[in-house]
């Protein structure tokens, strides 16, 4: 389906805007400006607005049997295509050990199934085991790509997918925080993708408040090279923890303040209107998340039809 199309099935689905938007990791507005667009296409209204609990009207009703017939029938073509496939009988192993992958790799995964149903599928987190444990693994060939941000390109090739800003994350009744707010955005704002050059805000600003700690291997920490020497650490930290999130929950909960990154504030809309938002002024202030694989050994077939479909997958992200 086109984005548009898969928009509006997921609200069909999740009979709410705010639930689908959250899914689909976008801001709400941005998902009601978007099925308005297709309506207007159409010339007919998908959804009943009218009541709290989202319903079709009758043209929408015939609409969504569409696309799910459109579904259907794309499934069967990737199932008839699979059985003539060379990749019939190929495996596919592909992890990683960061917030990203965990979020997404289940998601092309999932997609990479439905095409390929005959491909076995193994997906490594990297849950136990040092920092290198998953660049380990692929250098063993035990996956034979991986996601993440970090890169050594003497080593390994990869395909950029989107890019993720730098954020820092501040409680609005944080003391001294009122002093920031020439410089705040909300979460809408972050998530636009704009820029904002008249509130980057210059690090210093940042140098009495308690930030959470994070560990000396940290990605995030490295993304801001310097920042947390500067500035106070918090007396709450968290030990033997791979849930990057953690760190969010305990800033909602008053125990520090918190770099994250565009992509956690994309699956945390709760209690945004709490916290004030930053755009650091670093350079360049920003990450690649990759497909990153082995520079000498060739990619599989089913690795090759994997990076492919995260691309498609990220391709308006």
């Amino acid at each position: 389906m086109k984005k548009a199309e898969n928009y509006a099935y997921k609200v069909y689905q999740t009979k709410s805007f705010s639930k689908a938007a959250k899914m689909l990791y976008i801001s709400q507005p941005s998902l009601s400006a978007t099925i308005k667009k297709l309506e207007n296409e159409l010339g007919f209204e998908i959804f009943d607005r009218s009541k709290n609990l989202i319903t079709l009207t009758p043209e929408g009703t015939l609409y969504i049997e569409y696309l799910e017939e459109c579904m259907h029938n794309k499934r069967d073509m990737y199932y008839r295509i699979s059985q003539l496939s060379s990749l019939s009988g190929e495996k596919l192993y592909v992890g990683g050990r960061n917030y990203f992958a965990r979020i997404f790799l289940p998601k092309i995964c999932g997609e990479f199934h439905r095409q390929f149903p005959d491909v076995e599928i193994k997906i490594d987190l990297g849950e136990a085991g040092t920092l290198n444990d998953i660049t380990d693994k692929l250098d063993s060939g035990q996956v034979e790509c991986i996601l993440g941000f970090v890169c050594d390109e003497s080593r390994y090739s990869y395909v950029p997918l989107f890019n993720d800003r730098i954020v820092i994350a501040i409680r609005r009744d944080t003391p001294g925080a009122e002093e920031l707010l020439p410089y705040a955005l909300t979460r809408e704002e972050i998530l636009s993708g704009k820029e904002f050059p008249d509130k980057k805000a210059d690090n210093s600003l940042f140098e009495k408040f308690e930030f959470i700690r994070y560990g000396k291997t940290s990605n995030i920490k490295q993304d801001i090279p310097g920042f947390m020497e500067r500035c106070r650490i918090s007396r709450c930290y968290t030990m033997n923890s791979r849930k990057y999130d953690i760190k969010y929950d305990m800033m909602l909960e008053g125990m520090g303040c918190v770099i994250v990154s565009e992509l956690l504030l994309k699956q945390r809309p709760d209690r945004c209107d709490e916290v004030l938002y930053f755009l650091p002024d670093v350079a360049p202030g920003s990450r690649q998340a990759k497909v990153i694989y082995k520079k000498s050994t060739p990619l599989s077939g089913s690795a090759k039809e994997f990076i492919k479909i995260a691309q498609q997958m990220f391709a308006d992200f």
